[in-house]
């Protein structure tokens, strides 16, 4: 992908802040199979699932990295060089970890919630001003 084109993702990048708190829980393979997650990610050790924290409280899972999620609606295609890299930097500029998920039409990015809107407002000044 050429630097224009990422330049033109960032441009037309919207992000999105969801209201909902999320948090990483792990479970043992194959055992929470029937949990609303939003994500669920199979290792050897364990799932991984992102689940909302009223799901984890309901299900007396406990969770590492309360976050909130900020959808990055670019519209970014699954093999754009760069993306990802461009946001994270600036995030991580900023002292703002995140923990990036990317589905086949939005990329999500989850911050810890006492950063959300400091990652929201780097990415709205990273989407005006890309470079």
């Amino acid at each position: 992908m050429a630097d224009t084109d990422l330049d033109t993702l960032l441009a037309r990048m919207e992000p999105w802040l969801d209201p909902d708190r999320y948090l990483f829980v792990r479970a043992a393979p194959g055992t929470a199979t029937g949990l609303p997650a939003l994500m669920r990610f199979r290792e050897d050790e364990a799932d991984t699932l992102i689940v909302t924290e009223r799901v984890a409280a309901r299900e007396g899972l406990a969770g590492d990295f309360l976050c909130r999620r900020i959808v990055a609606k670019a519209g970014s295609p699954p093999d754009s060089v760069g993306f990802i890299a461009r946001l994270s930097g600036a995030l991580a500029d900023n002292g703002i970890a995140v923990n990036p998920v990317s589905g086949f039409s939005c990329d999500h990015l989850f911050v810890l919630e006492e950063k959300a809107q400091a990652a929201m407002d780097v990415l709205g000044e990273l989407s005006r001003s890309p470079a």
